[in-house]
């Protein structure tokens, strides 16, 4: 039987109070319900009745299947529970980076909250918890907006998670923060500083000098002398030279990414049977998105990957490989990038995923229409092909260039087409303005009755 509110008086959303017989209703929602739940009680006061409704919409609020009233776990405990579950598809490496995310940032700051207690106001305060980080010295150190945006997609992951599982109706909205445009792209002057590294055994030399790790001297047994310990080579020794050729031999692997735009995983693991010599194509359905990536072959590559079938040991499988003809390893790969890098004398940041940047960038200062450039790429659409396909700086003068030429008039015609127009500008600035009149009533209301008002 429906209870009777006629008399009762909203207090707060859900709580209606009736002071003459100092009565409470309670009115709550389960989630995933269309059934709602009504409580009537006695109270001394609007005060307790406002303390025990709180109590009462709490108790409401986490019944879910499984879950008794008061009993729904926390984010730590969710995690724990179904965090290994939730891996799905992605690759090991990235699982682990999602893990790290997750245990440093959102666990920390939100690990002791009921998962059905998460909502915007408290995304909102561990959003600013982490932009008002600070170092052990107490100097401010905020987290950046990316790593803040990968952890809210974390919490966000979870929280779907628990959605499916029935335990929340709906994810709160992510503040997520604006990042800051990266610029990281190779100019072609640094481009050629960079692959030529890869041979200069001078500039090689001089960097193990300067970076050479001395380990602690003390006496050595054997030898009955002090002696260093863990130290790395010495220039010009012959583990250097040896160690110069495997990097050298490794400037077909950073070539191969300059000129294809793929990305690292699909640079290492290239195959001959995506590569098409005899038309002089590569296609490669990339791994991470499952595009097909249509990249014509550049000179430059095609000999660097014909020099790769005439190396002693050749893969039959793996298109670019090491000395063993096994694929290049990631720590490989960073170490060959970090020692390029400092040969070329190029101390801001650039990643080794930037190659892929300056790829795409290198396609757009020449032309390339956006279409052409996604399908080079892999992407679905030209959307994301706008992040990383930008012209360079020499690309975006010819604006200017194309401003100064229609300003200066190079042809005769221009020039004259200028000159009428100045004449034109002086007839029109010494020109009097003249006095508008009125037209008779009859005509006024024509122009009204056929909607030419205002044109006059």
């Amino acid at each position: 039987m429906p209870m009777k509110t006629k008399d009762f008086v909203e207090v707060q959303p859900g709580l209606k109070w009736n002071k003459r017989k100092k009565m409470a209703i309670f009115d709550a929602s389960p989630p995933g319900r269309r059934k709602r739940l009504r409580r009537k009680q006695s109270f001394e006061s609007v005060e307790a009745a406002k303390s025990e409704f709180a109590k009462f919409r709490d108790a409401v609020r986490d019944e879910r299947p499984g879950y008794r009233p008061g009993e729904m776990p926390t984010l730590n405990e969710y995690v724990s529970q179904h965090w290994q579950t939730m891996a799905g598809t992605v690759k090991t490496e990235t699982f682990r980076s999602d893990t790290v995310s997750v245990r440093k940032h959102v666990l920390t700051h939100l690990g002791s909250m009921k998962v059905s207690r998460i909502g915007e106001l408290a995304i909102e305060e561990f959003v600013s918890t982490l932009k008002a980080r600070k170092n052990d010295k107490g100097d401010p150190a905020p987290v950046s907006a990316p790593t803040i945006n990968y952890a809210l997609r974390m919490l966000r992951k979870i929280l779907h998670n628990a959605r499916k599982r029935k335990l929340i109706v709906d994810v709160p909205r992510m503040p997520f923060e604006k990042e800051r445009l990266l610029r990281n792209e190779f100019t072609a002057d640094e481009e050629t500083r960079y692959l030529a590294a890869f041979d200069d055994s001078a500039g090689f030399m001089r960097y193990l000098a300067e970076n050479r790790v001395y380990g602690e001297e003390r006496e050595s047994k054997r030898f009955a002398c002090p002696r260093r310990f863990g130290a790395s080579l010495k220039p010009d020794s012959d583990a250097a030279r040896v160690y110069f050729s495997r990097f050298s031999e490794g400037r077909t692997w950073f070539l191969a990414a300059l000129h294809t735009g793929l990305r690292r995983g699909d640079v290492t693991t290239l195959r001959w049977s995506d590569i098409t010599l005899s038309e002089g194509f590569i296609r490669r359905t990339t791994t991470k998105t499952g595009h097909e990536a249509t990249i014509p072959l550049s000179e430059t590559l095609r000999y660097a990957l014909l020099a790769q079938k005439t190396r002693p040991v050749v893969s039959s499988e793996w298109a670019i490989t090491n000395a063993d003809g096994s694929p290049y390893t990631k720590q490989t790969i960073d170490r060959y990038h970090r020692i390029a890098l400092s040969i070329a004398g190029i101390a801001r940041r650039v990643r080794v995923h930037d190659l892929r940047h300056t790829f795409g960038s290198a396609l757009a200062s020449a032309g390339v229409p956006m279409l052409f450039i996604a399908k080079a790429l892999g992407h679905a659409s030209t959307k994301m092909t706008e992040r990383y396909a930008r012209p360079s700086d020499a690309a975006m003068k010819a604006i200017t260039s194309a401003l100064d030429n229609r300003r200066n008039g190079d042809d005769v015609d221009t020039r004259m087409d200028t000159r009428a127009g100045n004449e034109t500008e002086k007839l029109i600035l010494n020109q009097q303005p003249q006095k508008r009149t009125k037209p008779p009533f009859p005509v006024a209301w024509a122009r009204f009755r056929t909607g030419a008002v205002g044109r006059i």
